[in-house]
C-alpha cells in the first residue's frame, strides 16, 4: 500500500469516528466576548511539537508534502478551541503536557531532540497504549485524527496530493480513475 492509498482509507475511516465529530453537525460554537481569554490556549512551542508530531505521523515525500508543510499543529489550535467540548480540551491540552513527560521518561531526551527514527518508535508505543486504552478521548487518537484531518483538508494537502478544482461542475459519479492518479478531493 503507497501513502495515497493509505491517507484515503485513513480519511474514510476516521470520518464517522473523529473526536469531536459534533462539529461537523452543528458547526463550531459562537465565542462571547466572556469566553475569550488573553492566553493562548496552546502556545506556540506546543504548536511547534505538534507539527513535528504530524510529521512523523504523515512525513514529506519527493512527490508530496508533509504535515508540517500543512502546519497542522496551528490547524489543531484552532480545531480543539473552537470545536471540542470543554472536557475533549482538557484531554487534549493535558495530554501535550504529558506528551513531553512520557516522552522523558521513555527516552531520556525531549521529543524534539530525538532522531527520526526514534521520534517514529516513540510514536508506536503511544499508538500501542492508546489502542489498549479503549478510550475514544486518548490524547494520542485526537492528536492522530487532527493532523490527518488538517492535512487533508489543507491546501498543500488538496493540491499537491489530492486532485482539487476550486470551483467544481456538475456531480458525476462515474468517472474511471487512471492507475496510479490521484484521488479527488
Amino acid at each position: 500500500m503507497n501513502r495515497r492509498e493509505a491517507l484515503q482509507r485513513t480519511s474514510i475511516i476516521l470520518g464517522g469516528t473523529i473526536i469531536g465529530a459534533e462539529a461537523f453537525l452543528s458547526g463550531c460554537a459562537k465565542k462571547t466576548t466572556e469566553d475569550v481569554t488573553t492566553t493562548e490556549f496552546i502556545s506556540t512551542d506546543q504548536i511547534s511539537l505538534l507539527n513535528e508530531i504530524g510529521e512523523i505521523i504523515i512525513p514529506e515525500t519527493p512527490g508530496s508534502p508533509g504535515a508540517k508543510t500543512a502546519n497542522v499543529g496551528e490547524f489543531m489550535k484552532v480545531m480543539v478551541r473552537d470545536c471540542y467540548s470543554p472536557e475533549e480540551q482538557e484531554v487534549f491540552k493535558t495530554g501535550i503536557e504529558k506528551f513531553e513527560n512520557d516522552c522523558q521518561k521513555a527516552t531520556g531526551k525531549n521529543f524534539l531532540d530525538l532522531s527520526t527514527d526514534e521520534r517514529y518508535d516513540f510514536l508506536l508505543t503511544l499508538e500501542k497504549e492508546a489502542n489498549d486504552s479503549n478510550d475514544p478521548k486518548h490524547y494520542y487518537k485526537m492528536v492522530k485524527q487532527l493532523t490527518v484531518w488538517g492535512f487533508v483538508s489543507s491546501e498543500p494537502g488538496a493540491t499537491q496530493v489530492f486532485r482539487h478544482v476550486d470551483v467544481p461542475g456538475r456531480y458525476d459519479a462515474c468517472i474511471p480513475l487512471e492507475e496510479g492518479g490521484k484521488a479527488w478531493v
